[in-house]
């Protein structure tokens, strides 16, 4: 499935399974990240969070939660927003859920 057809399939999901990503997926993920189409220049880095190392509590649980981190400048919160969404379709197309917290 290419990017554009998850677009009109894609919804925000509240119910995981409580399998973990598996090492390829993982790989193709990072690549993904890699290579995404940002909006500047900005640097960005991100973290793969385990359950039991959230600081915040949600309604609904996921074994693994990323979170995105950016330098401050001109539009950055633009920047990681368009990058976070470009993975949330590509993790859909892997048939993996995804909710923004």
């Amino acid at each position: 499935m290419k990017l554009e057809d998850a677009i009109y399939e894609r919804k925000s999901c509240r119910k995981y399974s409580d399998e973990l990503i598996d090492d390829d997926e993982f790989r193709q993920i990072e690549e993904f990240i890699t290579n995404a189409k940002t909006l500047n220049d900005t640097k960005f880095h991100y973290e793969i969070l385990k359950k039991d190392k959230m600081s915040i509590k949600t309604r609904w649980s996921a074994p693994s939660y990323f979170a995105f981190y950016s330098q401050k400048s001109d539009n950055y919160m633009e920047n990681i927003g368009f990058v976070f969404q470009q993975l949330s379709l590509f993790l859909h197309t892997l048939g993996i859920g995804t909710c923004w917290v």
